[in-house]
């Protein structure tokens, strides 16, 4: 479970998340409750927090290992999408932030995962960023047709497997290249990204990783 962009500032924020979480592990527990239904409950328990708007972000994700089939729930993290074969899908099935109404129904989703998916959250702090110019990200990185994140998602697919530097880290170096070290960012940011590999997929790249390795090697030492 991912719980991010918790409204509010410093003391308020931290109560909620952790209240979400500690109630999260416990339903995460029952094997009787649907993803959907721990979804509706977490969003009736932050609800009724006595804390004034205590709204919250979050996505739920099952994976099943033996049939590579992902269940997943949307509470309004704003974007989540899955890129495979060089095309980013959005990801939305579920429902609003915990906690605006006492009552929410939740959606399902599902998703089979194949070698090579890669699946990405991030707040809107990133497509909100702003550069040294004053645009934001999202109004600045465009790729053919899509803008923002989702634009990034389908330029990283086009770059060589064996040499492009895994995802996360690839998109942490975008944005702090595109807003520059020495601005405040206006807003919170959270990724969370997974990357779904076969075990020999995952050999083959480490293999990969160490010719690389010894061949700059090779070359340092006749330089």
């Amino acid at each position: 479970i991912l719980v991010a962009d918790t409204a509010g500032k410093n003391a308020p924020v931290l109560i909620v998340s952790t209240q979400i979480m500690v109630k999260a592990n416990e339903l995460l527990c029952r094997e009787d409750l649907s993803l959907a239904e721990i979804a509706e409950q977490l969003n009736t328990h932050a609800h009724n927090l006595p804390i004034r708007m205590s709204v919250c972000a979050a996505a739920i994700y099952e994976v099943d290992l033996m049939t590579n089939d992902m269940t997943y729930v949307h509470a309004g993290i704003d974007y989540l999408h899955l890129l495979r074969d060089n095309k980013v899908k959005e990801l939305h099935i579920g429902g609003p932030q915990f906690g605006y109404e006492e009552y929410v129904t939740y959606k399902t989703g599902k998703v089979t995962l194949k070698p090579g998916d890669i699946l990405n959250n991030a707040t809107d702090g990133f497509n909100g960023a702003t550069g040294p110019d004053g645009l934001t990200y999202e109004n600045t990185k465009k790729f053919e047709d899509s803008v923002g994140i989702k634009a990034f998602m389908e330029e990283y697919s086009t770059r060589d497997p064996l040499t492009r530097p895994p995802f996360i880290e690839a998109l942490e170096k975008e944005l702090k290249d595109f807003h520059g070290v020495s601005t405040i960012y206006k807003d919170d940011i959270c990724m969370v990204t997974l990357e779904f590999h076969t075990p020999e997929q995952m050999k083959a790249a480490e293999e990969a990783k160490a010719s690389a390795s010894k061949e700059d090697d090779t070359k340092n030492k006749k330089d």
